[in-house]
């Protein structure tokens, strides 16, 4: 599995999948999962919303980071 891996890090959208995307999701993903917990158990309402959205809005961020923008949403032929 790692044969090739230095060739991958030669290329760009390799490296971007292998070591950039997949850590960035779960980041997302676990970031997600601490604001829901977080504001699960905060001891009032507002400091319940402030942690969910800083948590949320961080787990937003990672994902929009993530997201390999230079690909076509719909590719066609061509």
């Amino acid at each position: 599995m790692l044969v090739g891996m230095g060739a991958a890090m030669q290329a760009p959208h390799l490296r971007f999948f292998l070591i950039e995307h997949i850590p960035l999701m779960l980041l997302a993903l676990i970031l997600a999962h601490l604001g829901s917990r977080r504001a699960r158990n905060a001891p009032d309402d507002q400091t319940k919303h402030r942690r969910a959205a800083v948590m949320y809005t961080l787990g937003t961020l990672a994902t929009v980071v993530a997201i390999p923008w230079w690909r076509a949403l719909l590719p066609g032929p061509g």
